[in-house]
């Protein structure tokens, strides 16, 4: 039974280590523009601006991943469904503008 613990606690600390990593990488990309708020810009700079794209992604990814920390089903099942749209969107943007 303990070893059954250990292994459910070194999966949970792998989880919210790979969470953290994908949340915590964008922190520097999030400041890309510091002289202009986000209301400042046009969509379509939003939408085509390689700074704003990867913070999307890498927004999206740490949702998703951060989802598996939810207990209740509903939630949970959103804050993925959130996050692969805010990812894949990210990435299907990026593609088009290239």
């Amino acid at each position: 039974m303990n070893h059954t613990i250990t292994q459910s606690l070194v999966t949970h600390a792998r989880r919210l280590a790979a969470a953290s990593v994908a949340l915590f990488a964008g922190v520097p990309l999030a400041g890309a523009h510091p002289g202009h708020s986000l209301t400042d810009a046009t969509v379509a700079h939003l939408v085509t601006s390689p700074g704003h794209l990867v913070v999307l992604v890498l927004l999206g990814a740490g949702m998703f991943l951060s989802a598996q920390f939810v207990q209740q089903r509903l939630p949970r099942r959103a804050l993925q469904a959130a996050g692969c749209v805010a990812f894949f969107g990210g990435v299907v943007l990026f593609g088009l503008r290239a």
